[in-house]
């Protein structure tokens, strides 16, 4: 059984880099917020309850690699997939962005090949996000958010 999770503001502590946002630079917006993603802190690891986990994340690919060994060395987790933001939609807002990467999943024609139903748990910290999973694809969803604060980071 599959496991998908979000990573900013879901299970990585995301809240000391929030403020190096750039509003109004659409190129620059996020550049310095993401690379500095490898020095968060993780938390809510007990809501990790799968070893077979899908990571769905909108940070950029090119912190692919120092984003998985975040993922181990913080968490020790190896996700069997991992979704990240391609160059080709770092301008797609984030539940846009997982709607695409989610239907990567079930596609028979794609790497992925996952069967729906062997997705028992989605966790996200955005409450949209989380509709659009149980709405449009009828996934078990919920939130998990680290804070009291809601927020965008794409």
């Amino acid at each position: 059984m599959y496991q998908i999770i979000d990573l900013d503001g879901c299970i990585a502590d995301d809240r000391w880099r929030r403020s190096r946002i750039l509003p109004g630079d659409a190129e620059g917006r996020f550049r310095e917020y993401h690379s500095l993603c490898g020095m968060d802190d993780v938390l809510n690891i007990n809501e990790i309850r799968s070893e077979r986990v899908i990571v769905i994340t909108g940070r950029p690919v090119r912190h692919k690699a120092e984003t998985l060994r975040w993922l181990y060395r913080k968490a020790s987790i190896t996700p069997h997939h991992i979704l990240m933001r391609n160059p080709d939609l770092d301008h797609i807002p984030g539940v846009a962005l997982k709607r695409i990467m989610v239907s990567w999943l079930f596609e028979p024609n794609l790497l992925y090949n996952i069967p729906h139903a062997e997705i028992f748990d989605v966790i996200d910290d955005r409450a949209d996000i989380v509709e659009m999973y149980k709405s449009e694809f009828n996934l078990p969803a919920r939130i998990v958010r680290i804070g009291d604060e809601e927020h965008s980071n794409g």
